[in-house]
C-alpha cells in the first residue's frame, strides 16, 4: 500500500501529532530514465505504478530512443484495459505523463499519453513527435 491519494493526505495533515502515522506525502510522482535495455512491458508497469495513485499523479518516461518510446507506449495500449485502476491511471497519463526522447536523439520528440485518446496526443513546444 502506498502512501495514498489527496484524499488520505488530507485526512493524514488533520490527525498529524495527535496520532501514529507514517508521514504526511505529497504527489505520486516518478520518473525513469532509461537507455532502452529494460522490457518495455516492466517500464510500463513503473509508470502505472504511481499513476494509479491519484488523477494528479506525475509518471514520465526518459529515453535515448525513440522506437523504444513507441515500444513502451503499445505496452501502456495493450496493458493499461487490465489494471484495476485504469480509469484514474488513464486520467493521470493523459494530463501528467510524458515519454520524452533525449536532446541529440534522432527525431527526438516528446509525446503526451496515454494512448486512450486517440488523435489527441499534444505537441511538445520545443520538439516534433516522431513522424512529424
Amino acid at each position: 500500500v502506498g502512501p495514498g491519494n489527496a484524499y488520505v493526505t488530507a485526512a493524514k495533515k488533520m490527525v498529524f501529532g495527535q496520532v501514529g502515522i507514517d508521514m504526511v506525502a505529497g504527489p505520486s510522482e516518478i520518473l525513469i530514465v532509461c537507455d532502452g535495455g529494460t522490457n518495455p512491458d516492466w517500464i510500463a508497469m513503473d509508470l502505472f505504478s504511481q499513476a494509479e495513485h491519484d488523477e494528479d499523479a506525475q509518471a514520465i518516461l526518459i529515453a535515448t530512443d525513440p522506437a523504444y518510446l513507441d515500444a513502451v507506449e503499445a505496452s501502456i495500449c495493450r496493458l493499461l484495459p487490465s489494471m484495476e485502476r485504469a480509469g484514474v491511471i488513464e486520467v493521470s497519463l493523459r494530463n501528467r505523463g510524458a515519454l520524452i526522447a533525449v536532446p541529440g536523439a534522432p527525431r527526438g520528440g516528446s509525446r503526451i499519453l496515454p494512448c486512450g485518446t486517440k488523435g489527441q496526443q499534444r505537441r511538445a513546444a520545443a520538439a516534433p513527435l516522431k513522424g512529424s
